[in-house]
């Protein structure tokens, strides 16, 4: 029960407001916090948003705390995944016909909240069911791993092309990798090297024979 002197405070037009700052926060890139790599080009967006929006994107947020993560979606498009990031930020968006299909499955997998109205516009729209499940399967197989040698290539190959978009795009990964941990194994050489001279010279570096290379 609300007590006798509590008032109670209405902001005007909040969802309208709030709404207003979601676009304005996307469409000036304000306080982005995650990088989307897709494809054939980089988004950048707030996981606050993504996780509000999409259990997906929470679970990997929550899984994998980071201050600036990268996410990789290899198997969608820029156009694709701006549309998905359109419709999350202002509510709605307006697509051609044809596109319908594809972005009913890329949503389905990154569980965008609020799209699963929109299958029933296959119908509607005439689209095949065929054509959707083939989607399905390009991107779970884009997402799922392989075995032994096949997972190694893949991963190898997934690395080379995430490299060559993330320098393509200017975005500086190595400042945002949260999941790539394995440090190469010439630095390790390397500061065990440079810790044993400091810990055998008592902290004093190199002795004077080895520095002038004698």
């Amino acid at each position: 029960m609300t007590p006798n002197n509590a008032l109670h405070l209405v902001w005007d037009n909040h969802l309208e407001n709030v709404s207003s700052l979601f676009q304005i926060l996307y469409q000036d890139n304000k306080l982005v916090d995650v990088t989307i790599v897709c494809r054939d080009g980089v988004l950048r967006a707030h996981k606050l948003i993504l996780s509000a929006c999409s259990p997906y994107f929470e679970r990997i947020f929550h899984e994998n705390p980071c201050k600036h993560p990268v996410v990789i979606v290899r198997g969608v498009h820029y156009q694709e995944m701006q549309m998905l990031l359109q419709y999350i930020y202002k509510g709605y968006i307006d697509i051609p016909a044809s596109f319908l299909n594809n972005l009913i499955c890329i949503a389905s997998e990154f569980e965008i909240k609020g799209f699963e109205n929109f299958k029933n516009f296959q119908n509607n729209y005439h689209i095949s069911p065929g054509s959707a499940e083939k989607r399905g399967g390009e991107l779970k197989g884009l997402y799922s791993e392989g075995n032994g040698n096949e997972k190694r290539n893949s991963e190898d190959r997934d690395n080379r092309e995430f490299e060559e978009e993330v320098n393509k795009q200017s975005v500086a990964a190595r400042d945002f990798f949260c999941w790539w941990t394995q440090v190469d194994s010439t630095v390790l050489v390397v500061m065990r090297f440079l810790l044993a001279c400091k810990v055998g010279t008592g902290g004093r570096g190199l002795p004077a024979n080895k520095r002038s290379g004698g």
